[in-house]
């Protein structure tokens, strides 16, 4: 939706109703941190990220992270509802969302 001021257009996004559980303005921000994080861990430029994170963000940076095979040390910061966040990769090896590893011939042993 646009407002009109006295000196010319601006942009306004509602996210009024959108999020259940918390303010809109901060499930839209958690949500565009946890896409940044998610995209450094996924696009393998990285072996470590050292970040600043909020606290809403713990339990799916850990998830995340479990699920492509990074290690995670979530501490808070001296700062009221931010953490400082390293991630390590851990493993390189294909991996299941499902639980199952593939692995190739010389590791079974062939």
């Amino acid at each position: 939706m646009s407002d009109q001021q006295k000196d010319g257009y601006v942009l306004l996004l509602s996210f009024e109703g959108l999020y259940p559980t918390m303010a809109e303005e901060h499930a839209f921000v958690h949500g565009v941190e946890f896409n940044e994080i998610w995209r450094r861990m996924r696009d393998g430029k990285e072996a470590e990220i050292d970040t600043a994170t909020h606290v809403e963000n713990r339990i799916v940076i850990y998830r995340a992270a479990a699920s492509q095979g990074w290690d995670v040390e979530i501490v808070p910061s001296e700062i009221e509802g931010w953490d400082t966040t390293k991630l390590r990769k851990a493993r390189s090896e294909r991996h299941n969302p499902h639980g199952l590893r593939l692995i190739d011939d010389a590791e079974r042993g062939r």
